[in-house]
């Protein structure tokens, strides 16, 4: 069984996106893209410690303060989607490795 970070669009102030979530802390990281070696070190590099960069050095981050997450167990993304509903997927953006299933109950901009 898998675990994902569960979010909703229509939650915007932490609120438990559906029963069966359990809060943890996750390491999250913050991407930054690299528009010229001298923006890339006023943003980044000159504040804080770079944690990852692409091969090609377009893109580079650093790990965020740990944060509240949701965590939810997903035995199969086809049921949950049959119970909740439309969902976005996004790739693992954490130093624990999970990825981020958001319900797409309401428009986001």
């Amino acid at each position: 069984m898998a675990k994902y970070i569960v979010t909703r669009t229509s939650l915007w102030n932490g609120e438990k996106p559906v029963e069966e979530a359990t809060p943890v802390m996750v390491h999250f990281y913050e991407e930054v893209t690299r528009f010229s070696d001298q923006q890339y070190r006023e943003r980044v590099r000159e504040r804080m410690e770079v944690t990852w960069e692409k091969e090609d050095g377009s893109f580079g981050g650093y790990e965020k303060e740990l944060s509240e997450a949701w965590l939810c167990e997903i035995p199969s993304l086809e049921a949950f989607v049959d119970k909740y509903g439309r969902i976005v997927l996004f790739p693992p953006e954490n130093k624990e490795g999970y990825y981020e299933v958001e319900i797409y109950d309401q428009h986001r901009d």
